[in-house]
């Protein structure tokens, strides 16, 4: 809501009185807020990951070579040239 104390008068038309300061800190603050979340659930995935890596080795080295090899198929097949 706007009220009459935040706006002032051009003409005939009101427009809103925007603290401009304010809200790009708020948005700052909500991005940090986010990027925090962010930073923990990653921490909470190394840590589940690392876990299970010790638990079965030989799992988890099958999971990263399959993961490597088609990591590296996916990007020789983005940056070949299309020969027509």
């Amino acid at each position: 809501m706007v009220s009459k104390k935040n706006t002032e008068k051009f003409g005939k038309e009101k427009w809103p009185n925007l603290d401009l300061k304010n809200e790009l800190l708020n948005a700052g603050k909500g991005i940090k807020i986010l990027a925090s979340d962010v930073a923990d659930r990653a921490k909470g995935y190394v840590s589940t990951s690392r876990k299970y890596v010790k638990e079965n080795p030989g799992k988890g080295l099958a999971i990263a070579t399959a993961a490597g090899i088609v990591t590296g198929s996916l990007i020789t097949l983005a940056m070949r040239e299309k020969k027509l």
